[in-house]
């Protein structure tokens, strides 16, 4: 079951499903409470402690990490994360295409006309 799971999940995988229902939750709060969600340095070490942990299980015990995932959480290192996510996926950029390094997100971000924070 768990296999078939997985496999289920990579074959979606890139096509920012898990992007989208997570901006979706975002979305239902209050903008006040969603914009301080997207700026609080606790959500930023939490996205950056996941990735990490991930990385290093998938290494112990040589298995593949979901790069969109991971590549989403990347994004969600740095403060302001919810309007990158947002204007990435509008734009049509796939989160994986961009790279695996919150500086180069908050690059591609810029480059698409965002602020310079």
């Amino acid at each position: 079951m768990q296999n078939s799971l997985l496999r289920a999940g990579a074959e979606k995988a890139g096509q920012g499903l898990a992007t989208r229902k997570m901006l979706a939750e975002v979305g239902k709060l209050h903008p006040d409470v969603r914009e301080r969600v997207s700026q609080t340095p606790g959500i930023v070490d939490v996205a950056r402690a996941m990735a990490e942990r991930d990385a290093e299980f998938a290494a112990q015990h040589g298995l593949t990490n979901r790069y969109d995932i991971q590549n989403m959480r990347a994004v969600m290192s740095t403060p302001g994360w919810r309007q990158r996510l947002t204007d990435m996926l509008e734009a049509g950029i796939p989160l994986p295409a961009l790279m695996l390094a919150p500086v180069g997100a908050g690059a591609a971000y810029r480059a698409l006309g965002g602020d310079q924070r």
